[in-house]
């Protein structure tokens, strides 16, 4: 994204919005939790009829019950998939706040007929972010 930037001229991280539809929503939803603790930062992000892999492990790392997960590498010992993927995730200590990811204007949005993303998986998304 960084690169990306330096076409816009001016202050491009106010120019910046991110988004997805289907895998790329998911997609672009781990990268802007992944932009916690980063500088710059996103203008706004969308997401139309995604859904969020590894929703509960998410939703523990964003409301402090991590069962151990510190952000950092797992361990060698490691072989779960999900503790490859969250860390990705910055650490989170929630009491501090960041005032980054709080301030990016974010549009969820889901067709409840979708045939390829179960709305329920679109609204588990939406309940994990928010």
């Amino acid at each position: 994204m960084a690169k990306e930037t330096e076409r816009f001229g001016g202050d491009p991280w106010k120019k910046l919005v991110l988004g997805g539809i289907s895998q790329g929503g998911a997609f672009g939803t781990w990268t802007l939790l992944s932009q916690r603790g980063v500088e710059r930062k996103l203008y706004a992000f969308f997401a139309a009829s995604a859904w969020l892999p590894f929703a509960a492990n998410v939703k523990d790392l964003l409301t402090g019950q991590t069962r151990g997960h510190t952000g950092a590498s797992p361990g060698p010992g490691s072989t779960e998939p999900k503790d490859a993927v969250l860390a990705m995730i910055p650490p989170f200590d929630l009491s501090v706040p960041t005032g980054s990811l709080e301030q990016i204007t974010i549009f969820l949005g889901h067709r409840a007929d979708n045939t390829y993303v179960n709305v329920e998986l679109g609204r588990q998304a939406a309940h994990v972010l928010t």
